[in-house]
């Protein structure tokens, strides 16, 4: 766990690395131990994690303390950091259910022309999450599949 070894961290990864994150502000929802806060940072963002896991916040702040990255992790959800908003690029790394529940805040998180980042959804519930990227009026979605693991992305 944390070691970007898995595919939906992969994703992850990938598709940061696709972004000029230079001066931007991004939020990794679903932190963990922070990895793809600690990713963004090393492209060039302010970047920032949360998670609901009292036990990964920690693990994450000593993780950037080891890499040399001086960054922000908060324990709690999505709605408990929206006063850092607006963000330019959300990657969250979660169930397509919570990604699902979670869209409307994720338009609120997110600048106006702002990248969303969507990983953790096994290939079967794709849908559920195309239908409230629609529901939400994102726009340019792109998927990329792994095996049983998607990567979908989108823009304001």
């Amino acid at each position: 766990f944390g070691t970007g070894h898995h595919a939906t961290t992969q994703f992850g990864i990938e598709a940061l690395e696709r972004l000029e994150l230079t001066g931007k502000k991004v939020l990794d929802v679903g932190a963990g131990t922070g990895l793809l806060a600690m990713v963004a940072a090393k492209l060039g963002a302010r970047a920032y994690g949360v998670d609901l896991d009292p036990i990964t916040v920690p693990i994450a702040r000593e993780n950037a303390e080891l890499n040399g990255l001086d960054l922000e992790f908060f324990e709690g959800v999505l709605e408990d950091v929206l006063h850092l908003a607006p963000f330019d690029v959300l990657v969250c790394n979660l169930f397509a259910e919570l990604h699902m529940l979670l869209m409307p805040e994720y338009v609120e998180a997110l600048t106006e022309h702002g990248e969303l980042i969507l990983t953790g959804i096994l290939a079967d519930r794709l849908p559920m999450v195309l239908d409230a990227l629609e529901r939400e009026n994102f726009r340019n979605v792109q998927t990329q599949r792994n095996g049983e693991w998607m990567l979908c992305t989108a823009s304001r």
